[in-house]
């Protein structure tokens, strides 16, 4: 996504670069930081990364695997809101905030919502959960679950398969008939 406004000249080449390998280098040095014990270290690292703020940017618990090409953590992971994240997710139960942009799958052993706004560019599945995909949510995927419950107005681009059953929900999360 580039725009060049007027007045702009160029001669020679306008490269693009992904920023990924970096991130992903940064993710598994702060990694490897705490594997060895240096958490003032990747204290620092994390205070540099963020300008000093307040917000902590990520949060990678003790024993997550993060690579280039999925999250896992064996605890339940919160993803905030107006995130972009690449790569998929598997964690003992998601949580997605909203206005997000996931271009991966989210994988659950147990609950996953994937919250207003947010986009899901992959599959949702739970093996003993509920899946529950908010109102202006949209999953470019499969959506299974032990129960699937979608608001109105979410949308889901492949098969829904649940279990149990799938619910529609009305706009104050309660079931419909």
């Amino acid at each position: 996504d580039v725009q060049i406004e007027e007045g702009f000249e160029a001669n020679g080449w306008i490269v693009i670069r992904n920023p990924m390998p970096t991130i992903v280098f940064l993710f598994v040095y702060l990694g490897q930081l705490l594997r060895i014990g240096e958490e003032e270290a990747a204290e620092e690292l994390l205070a540099e990364m963020t300008d000093g703020g307040e917000r902590e940017a990520v949060v990678v618990p003790r024993g997550a695997h993060v690579s280039d090409d999925a999250w896992q953590v064996s605890t339940p992971a919160t993803i905030g809101d107006d995130c972009r994240l690449h790569g998929n997710v598997r964690a003992r139960d998601i949580e997605v905030g909203a206005d997000n942009d996931i271009f991966g799958s989210l994988r659950a052993r147990g609950d996953v919502s994937v919250g207003p706004g947010t986009t899901v560019h992959g599959d949702v599945t739970t093996r003993e959960g509920a899946v529950t995909v908010a109102d202006g949510a949209a999953v470019r995927g499969d959506v299974a679950g032990e129960t699937v419950a979608l608001d109105p107005g979410a949308t889901v681009d492949g098969a829904i398969r649940a279990r149990e059953e799938t619910r529609l929900l009305d706009g104050a999360d309660h079931e419909t008939e």
